[in-house]
């Protein structure tokens, strides 16, 4: 078992768990393509999907760590990493795109 820890900019730790028996640097490798993207990150673990945005994360860790208890399901032994485009209807709003509104600030 590993034990995935996901640190983002402005946010919690995240941590995933996963059953995947490949050899730890291989793993490491895979798991790092997530800084490459230019997108959105998603990462399939066994019990977990976390989908982010390379550009938030500070880094990851991850650990060897045969005491988890953890009931595997049928989703294949394999970390997968994908990219997915950001489309514009998603896409976070940059603030000087915001329109800016007259304030009403005195009622009278």
């Amino acid at each position: 078992m590993r034990r995935i820890k996901i640190y983002q900019q402005n946010s919690d730790l995240i941590e995933l768990i996963d059953d995947n028996n490949d050899d730890l640097d291989i793993y490491c490798k895979e798991l790092s393509k997530m800084f490459q993207m230019n997108n959105i990150a998603i990462l399939k673990t066994s019990n977990a999907i976390f989908i982010g945005r390379p550009s938030k994360l500070n880094g990851v860790t991850v650990e060897e760590d045969n005491n988890i208890p953890f009931v595997s399901t049928d989703i294949e032994n394999k970390i997968k990493i994908e990219e997915t485009e950001v489309s514009e209807e998603t896409k976070p709003k940059e603030e000087n795109d915001i329109p800016k509104e007259d304030i009403i600030t005195d009622i009278d």
